[in-house]
């Protein structure tokens, strides 16, 4: 027969609870592990959050209501009363709530400029996504002329008699890339 000695440390219970969904004894143990040095202040916030976190979700088995969740965060942080390098953390709802807020937003700005989109896809035939790219080409386009004109300027190692069709004809066609730039630009102003 052997004798098995087994010693938990209460970070170690703390995570064992968190894991099994038991997360007012995680908390418990988790302050115990502080109080007895297991943990550092960052530490013990970033468990606590995690835990907090998991218990206010609404699938969780036993859930708290997230405006406790939040005043549990807040109440830890004023008892360790001093400054710490962590960062604020949020919570699953807030997350959710930016998101909602971000979403309200484009819809808001979608509805506001419906018809001004709607001209802009109708005069142009683009999308805003697919007027998107185009402009992003033509841009990419022009910088390519650029670097061109740079080289042959400054004598370098392309000569204009060494320059293909391709490239020829993309300088002769500066000033239209130019025009197709600024008419979606004027079109898609500000709706992109």
């Amino acid at each position: 027969m052997f004798e098995f000695q087994v010693d938990f440390k209460y970070n170690v219970l703390g995570a064992s609870h968190f894991f099994n969904d038991n997360h007012a004894l995680a908390c418990q143990n988790y302050k115990l592990a502080h109080d007895a040095g297991e943990t550092t202040n960052e530490e013990y916030l970033f468990n606590i959050h995690e835990c907090l976190n998991a218990w206010s979700r609404p699938d969780a088995p036993e859930t708290i209501p997230p405006s406790e969740a939040t005043e549990r965060l807040q109440n830890i942080r004023l008892e360790l009363e001093e400054q710490l390098d962590a960062e604020e953390y949020t919570f699953w709802f807030d997350d959710e709530a930016l998101v909602c807020a971000m979403k309200e937003e484009e819809e808001e700005f979608s509805r506001q400029n419906a018809e001004r989109i709607a001209n802009a896809t109708k005069v142009s035939g683009l999308s805003r996504d697919e007027a998107k790219r185009k402009m992003r080409g033509l841009l990419k386009k022009l910088r390519k002329i650029d670097r061109l004109k740079l080289e042959l300027d400054a004598g370098g190692a392309v000569a204009e008699s060494a320059l293909t069709d391709d490239q020829l004809t993309m300088l002769e066609n500066k000033s239209t890339i130019k025009i197709q730039l600024q008419t979606l630009d004027d079109l898609f102003r500000d709706l992109l």
